[in-house]
């Protein structure tokens, strides 16, 4: 006989809730955070691809500076392991996942221990190139900075391996082939059709 809660659902029913109501969360920062890198790299297509800008510039630098720390700090709330304070990040998710095992192979059969350890990994390998950084040197302003500074390629690489995590879950927890890469509708190049000083 299935234990039912005093809510009415069985406790396979409300965890698979919170399941879907994580990975749904989780989905769309990952859209933020996708949008944010495409906008960044076609900024910087927009620099290249015109001469009269295309020089060393202080402005350029302050936004790469800022883009790189966000798409990290955003890395870092999605990877991280703090039930509690992150409810909403991948490796809580999987965590979560992997303690109700016999709950999420009975519901969801692809979920298979293989399958799980495996996206593990691929979160430990995010968290090895990036935690040390956005802890030390951007979350705190540590007395000894890390050394290991992210590159771009490291952020990109992050990001979609990000993305690919995020994507599996949502198919297998919703039935749902998810887009996470939306196309921005809006015109944000637009302001960049008028001088900027008069």
């Amino acid at each position: 006989m299935k234990k039912i809660k005093d809510d009415g659902y069985t406790i396979t029913e409300n965890i698979s809730k919170r399941w879907f109501k994580i990975i749904e969360t989780i989905s769309q920062e990952v859209i933020d955070l996708i949008r944010s890198r495409e906008i960044y790299l076609q900024m910087q297509e927009i620099i290249i691809s015109n001469n009269n800008i295309n020089k060393s510039n202080r402005f350029y630098d302050w936004i790469s500076k800022n883009y790189g720390d966000a798409a990290i700090l955003a890395l870092r709330r999605l990877v991280e392991n703090n039930s509690r304070d992150k409810p909403h990040s991948l490796l809580v998710l999987i965590n979560d996942i992997k303690e109700n095992k016999q709950i999420a192979s009975e519901k969801f059969p692809d979920l298979t221990e293989n399958f799980i350890e495996t996206d593990l990994k691929n979160i430990e390998q995010i968290n090895r190139i990036i935690k040390d950084y956005a802890d030390k040197n951007i979350a705190h302003k540590d007395k000894n900075p890390s050394k290991l500074i992210p590159t771009f390629n490291n952020i990109y690489t992050c990001i979609n391996l990000v993305e690919i995590i995020t994507k599996r879950y949502y198919l297998i927890l919703t039935n749902i082939d998810y887009n996470l890469c939306p196309i921005v509708q809006d015109d944000w190049k637009n302001i960049f059709k008028y001088p900027w000083l008069e």
